[in-house]
């Protein structure tokens, strides 16, 4: 079970600290989410701060890509050492955009919002490394689940039987209880279950593991 905490939560002003902690507690990988302000109305982490991340840790880097301009987000995560993309399934280019993450030798992701459609994915089925099912709207921490994740699970792992599905949004413990037992492959861990809470990093991370056996 992959349990990847999202350095957008982060204390910035500690990233190093952040990040040392975090892989020496068990993380698996961390989820780096990029925004610029138009695919989705807010900003997160930069690509140079990104390129930092690759040299703190050796742990995979994983970049969600909110962005209007795939091709030069694409080309920056490959600078930048990331491992695997995600891309929206709802921007116009999304399938080119797959394709060129593989040409330069990365894992290709399909991120998936939660009022999209399931059928309107089969193009997709064929062509992707991982899913990244949103529970909430892209660009903003702290919200409530739009969506019956364990349906919207069922309904995609039909579409994506044997693909890594990782669930996005509003990730509690019970959420990680719960979905890990129905089909989720992995979480993205925010402020609903990792971060600014009175346990270590250690401490809730061996929890949720424990929760997903």
């Amino acid at each position: 079970m992959n349990l990847s905490p999202s350095l957008m939560c982060a204390d910035p002003g500690h990233f190093a600290e952040e990040i040392a902690f975090l892989e020496a507690a068990g993380a698996d990988s961390f989820h780096i989410d990029i925004m610029d302000g138009e695919f989705v109305s807010n900003f997160a982490l930069s690509w140079a701060e990104v390129a930092k991340f690759s040299t703190m840790t050796d742990l995979p880097l994983e970049a969600h890509l909110m962005v209007r301009n795939l091709e030069v987000h694409i080309n920056f995560a490959r600078s930048s050492g990331v491992k695997l993309v995600y891309v929206h399934a709802e921007h116009p280019d999304a399938a080119q955009g797959l394709s060129r993450i593989r040409e330069l030798g990365m894992q290709a992701g399909l991120a998936v919002n939660s009022e999209t459609k399931v059928e309107t994915l089969r193009p997709f089925a064929e062509i992707v490394d991982a899913v990244l099912m949103m529970r909430v709207r892209p660009g903003f921490a702290g919200q409530k689940p739009f969506v019956d994740g364990n349906k919207r699970l069922e309904q995609l792992r039909r579409l994506f039987p044997s693909t890594p599905i990782v669930v996005d949004g509003a990730v509690s413990p019970e959420v990680v209880a719960d979905m890990s037992h129905k089909g989720a492959s992995g979480f993205v861990l925010g402020t609903s279950s990792l971060f600014g809470k009175k346990q270590s990093y250690r401490e809730i991370l061996r929890h949720l593991h424990n929760l997903t056996n």
